[in-house]
């Protein structure tokens, strides 16, 4: 998805066009742009990373259906454990997930500093309404947490947020619990509504906390369902990069 030129037009693209430049010592402010043609002028999606520092802001603007117009929303991505954004976003995450899904609070530093990780917040203008934490690799993006915060549901920023995620142009990958009771069905209903397809793979999802087991989960894949060679790669993924650091390692007595 590189090219050396921000302003050309990739050539014949059936659906989508890529421009990008990647941020540098000597152009620390750099602008990814994916164009869905045809209109350019009503179809356009925008990334735009702020300077080097410790968080910088990624624009986005989508135009392609009228519901699904994220207008002001923009997403946040923090580079390190301090401040109040970053201190509200875990008082979010602490509110929606379960504790066996949450990271301890040392693997959770440790890895804000891996460049393939993204902790992101999502706004509203200036307001807060989620946070989204996701791996991106050359080939996928996986979403490791996702919510909406609870006074802002029912407002379309969920389906927003991943159409923006899902017009990045890479497959994404995400985790549900088995759809076996109501609320669990709505989760996988709301995920298909936004494009998602569930893949029939034997998934367990290795622990987060010592004295845990593994939580069986069902894998979700946009814009289809994974190959089982897809799979795998995304499993030892899994396993061996986003869980690597998520137990503490001990030193042999």
């Amino acid at each position: 998805m590189k090219t050396s030129n921000v302003d050309g037009r990739a050539q014949n693209k059936a659906d989508v066009d890529y421009f990008h430049t990647a941020p540098t010592e000597q152009e620390p402010d750099a602008l990814l742009r994916i164009d869905f043609s045809p209109p350019p002028s009503k179809n356009v999606f925008f990334m735009h990373n702020g300077s080097m520092s410790n968080e910088y802001w990624h624009r986005r603007r989508l135009m392609t259906q009228k519901d699904l117009d994220i207008g002001n929303m923009t997403f946040k991505r923090l580079r390190t454990c301090e401040g109040e954004p970053y201190s509200r976003a875990m008082e979010s995450y602490a509110i929606s997930f379960p504790f066996h899904e949450q990271r301890e609070a040392a693997s959770q530093v440790k890895i804000m500093g891996n460049e393939e990780y993204h902790f992101n917040v999502i706004y509203d203008d200036d307001e807060m309404v989620g946070i989204i934490l996701w791996w991106e690799t050359e080939n996928h993006i996986y979403v490791e947490h996702f919510c909406i915060l609870p006074q802002m549901r029912n407002r379309k920023y969920g389906l927003k947020t991943l159409a923006a995620l899902n017009r990045i142009g890479k497959t994404i990958i995400l985790e549900i619990d088995p759809p076996v009771d109501e609320t669990s069905l709505h989760r996988k209903a709301f995920y298909e509504k936004a494009g998602y397809k569930a893949n029939d793979f034997a998934h367990v999802h290795p622990p987060y906390h010592e004295g845990y087991d593994g939580h069986r989960l069902v894998v979700m894949s946009c814009p289809g369902c994974l190959s089982e060679t897809e799979y795998d790669k995304f499993n030892a993924y899994l396993n061996n990069t986003v869980m690597a650091s998520a137990l503490p390692v001990h030193e042999p007595a």
